[in-house]
């Protein structure tokens, strides 16, 4: 993932290689441009990680940067963590799980989290397969702890969030469904404003539609 830094600078997130083949999982790290001298050393976020599921970044304007990914727990729990950066990501703290779903799965389900922040608040979605099952969405306050958790769709899967300028988040998500014998994906968009939130479909009937994006157009649009 790569995202604009409060300074101007562009930080970088990814899934690296280690070559410590004992180790299952993929070390996830971090690194922020430098004025006209390119790209400085890699920050080591966290030394095992889910193997393939994608990084998130996000700034919330005031040069608090986190890293939201999928862990590899003990006992190959699967759920989301965060590391946190004060400094526009100069600087990390360790990385700590959140989501709590004590998802267990032998492998990866190649299914990352977002994110996106706004004066010191994160906001959060992903997908579990644990006993709660579907897309989930949640808000953390600039120590990382949760305010809030909720579950957006038990169907959904591949969730993307984006932060509109009047401060509300938009989700994007596919959701499967059955029609006689036949199983087909809608894509449907959420956005979240305060404790309420409006959903609306965005595929014609019958589709096969998944992996989402959302991205923000002016004021009062997005394209999904």
């Amino acid at each position: 993932n790569m995202i604009r830094l409060d300074d101007g600078e562009i930080g970088l997130s990814w899934l690296d290689t280690d070559p410590d083949t004992t180790n299952s999982g993929r070390p996830v790290k971090f690194a922020r441009t430098n004025g006209n001298e390119g790209f400085g050393n890699a920050i080591l976020i966290k030394p095992s990680a889910c193997q393939c599921c994608r990084t998130a970044l996000s700034s919330d304007g005031r040069g608090n940067v986190r890293v939201v990914f999928r862990d590899l727990l003990s006992g190959s729990v699967r759920d989301i963590s965060v590391s946190s950066s004060a400094d526009n990501g100069r600087t990390f703290s360790k990385a700590v799980p959140f989501s709590n779903d004590h998802w267990v799965i032998d492998g990866c389900p190649h299914n990352g989290p977002s994110v996106v922040s706004k004066s010191e608040r994160m906001y959060v979605t992903w997908f579990t397969g644990s006993e709660q099952n579907g897309v989930f969405y949640a808000e953390l306050d600039k120590h990382n702890n949760m305010l809030l958790k909720q579950q957006l769709d038990r169907n959904g899967r591949f969730v993307q969030l984006c932060l509109m300028p009047d401060g509300s988040r938009i989700a994007a998500y596919n959701a499967g469904y059955r029609v006689e014998d036949s199983v087909y994906n809608k894509i449907v968009v959420n956005k979240i404003d305060g404790k309420s939130i409006f959903k609306r479909e965005v595929t014609l009937p019958r589709a096969h539609a998944a992996y989402p994006v959302v991205q923000p157009v002016g004021k009062e649009e997005v394209i999904v």
